[in-house]
């Protein structure tokens, strides 16, 4: 009886029904590599039109408080004007806001700026006080 217990256990343990742990393994790995790949063109489509908002307004600051001249800044839905240099914004959708930096580098008026992605992103820009920031 004892020979034969044994022998049902190793007919368990060598049952080859299920996956092994290196098919299970190859699987999650591309699982991952794919979410990966997607995760990563999803954010580089709005966090580029992002980083290009706040890269451009530094700049403009910079240049203002460098050059010692105001700098005009006009953002329309998805475009934005530098002293009549239009930068496109696509796929971002922008609240209307006209600011300038005075000759100091210095912001006329702080507010908030709110741009969407899509219907379900919303991104506000707060520039003010001498700082630009962003958040989701």
């Amino acid at each position: 009886m004892v020979i034969e217990l044994k022998l049902s256990m190793v007919k368990q343990v060598l049952n080859n029904n299920g996956y092994t742990m290196i098919e299970m393994i190859f699987v999650l790995s591309i699982t991952c590599i794919l979410a990966s790949l997607s995760l990563n063109y999803h954010v580089d489509l709005s966090s580029h039109k992002f980083r290009l908002i706040k890269e451009l307004c530094y700049q403009a600051q910079f240049d203002s408080y460098y050059n010692k001249k105001v700098n005009l800044i006009e953002i329309f839905d998805q475009s934005m004007y530098i002293n009549d240099i239009k930068y496109d914004l696509a796929p971002l959708t922008c609240d209307g806001e006209i600011f300038h930096y005075n000759a100091k580098g210095n912001i006329d008026h702080p507010f908030t700026l709110i741009c969407r992605y899509k219907k379900d992103h919303e991104y506000r820009f707060q520039l003010g006080s001498g700082w630009i920031a962003y958040e989701e």
